[in-house]
């Protein structure tokens, strides 16, 4: 019979832990935009992320906190903290940006979007639709956002990380559920009663941007995001999703040393029991960089686990007889991230 023994990644059943003690001293800082009680829009528990986020990095050695919180949240506010944190990074800095807020799909304005929408974080005075008065203003567009990150990437150096959280939806097409609180105003910004108020969306974040990618000089840049670009992202007991298992994953028991994509396999396992019809998304670079640490994680060749039916207790993989998978082969099944399978 033919052995064959392949890594799979199941992120269903289990926690992300690693030791406050492995992290290297680097000069740590943290950005927090939380904007739930809007001036126009509908309201959401955005001020709760706050504790969640800032009780997390706490307890890995952040101490340098800037806040924006509802109405002091405006474009130009956020714009102006992004810019002074760019100024106050060093090399070697680690810099974690957190949004939560409402977010919504904008027309394209410069033509570097495939699907011909950018996707936007809602500053405190955004409306819902465009008008005579309303241009979008207060629409913080991802290109820009970028822009932004990549000043303070230079300014962090090849050494240093930056961690996003986005905690909103992008352009969400419907709802998945009643009663819950969803992160979203309406698929696209547009005039009301438009012909054309619904996108259809490639899904992604940042990942269709060069953005996101270093030059050798930009530091790693690592992008959690609640949901797909085409998903509303919920709540969960008045707080965000990504917020809360952000924190879970973070604060887990002590252990090992993981990448940002074990992080982000426990932030999976958590929402996806929460919040089970949304797929957050993880993009960038640093993707296998140690959390707030130096080196690379690199994880052996594994396949995912696409279904799991826990009742007849069965896998679909993404992988078959091209990969090598036959009927007479063994299957080995590990923890999402795992880099030791001995």
């Amino acid at each position: 019979m033919k052995t064959l023994f392949f890594i799979v990644s199941f992120s269903l059943m289990f926690s992300i832990t690693f030791p406050v003690e492995a992290q290297v001293n680097h000069g740590k800082k943290c950005l927090i935009v939380a904007i739930g009680d809007y001036k126009y829009l509908k309201r959401i528990s955005s001020e709760n992320d706050i504790p969640l986020i800032k009780s997390a990095l706490e307890k890995q050695g952040f101490k340098d906190f800037r806040i924006l919180e509802n109405s002091q949240a405006t474009k130009k506010n956020i714009l102006a903290e992004l810019t002074k944190l760019e100024k106050d990074t060093k090399s070697g800095d680690i810099v974690v940006i957190h949004f939560s807020a409402h977010g919504q799909g904008i027309p394209d304005d410069n033509g570097d979007e495939p699907d011909g929408v950018d996707e936007s974080i809602c500053c405190y005075g955004a409306e819902q639709y465009l008008s005579d008065t309303y241009k979008g203003e207060e629409h913080l567009r991802d290109d820009l956002l970028g822009e932004k990150l990549d000043k303070i990437r230079e300014k962090a150096g090849a050494k240093g990380q930056v961690l996003v959280l986005l905690d909103a939806c992008f352009s969400g097409s419907g709802t998945r559920g009643e009663g819950k609180v969803s992160r979203g105003v309406g698929n696209l910004l547009m005039k009301k009663g438009s012909a054309i108020e619904k996108a259809i969306k490639d899904g992604l974040t940042f990942g269709e941007k060069d953005l996101i990618k270093g030059n050798g000089k930009l530091s790693p840049m690592t992008v959690y995001s609640a949901a797909r670009a085409d998903e509303l992202n919920y709540e969960y007991l008045d707080q965000g999703s990504l917020s809360y298992a952000f924190n879970k994953s973070l604060t887990s028991n002590t252990g090992k040393e993981v990448s940002y994509r074990s992080l982000f396999a426990g932030i999976i396992s958590t929402m996806s029991t929460i919040v089970p019809y949304q797929n957050p998304v993880a993009e960038g670079e640093g993707i296998d960089l140690p959390v707030f640490g130096e080196g690379l994680i690199v994880a052996p060749d594994y396949f995912n686990v696409l279904e799991f039916d826990r009742e007849k207790n069965l896998a679909l993989l993404s992988g078959g007889k091209i990969a090598g998978i036959y009927p007479s082969s063994k299957i080995a099944f590990y923890k999402a991230g795992i880099t030791d399978t001995t």
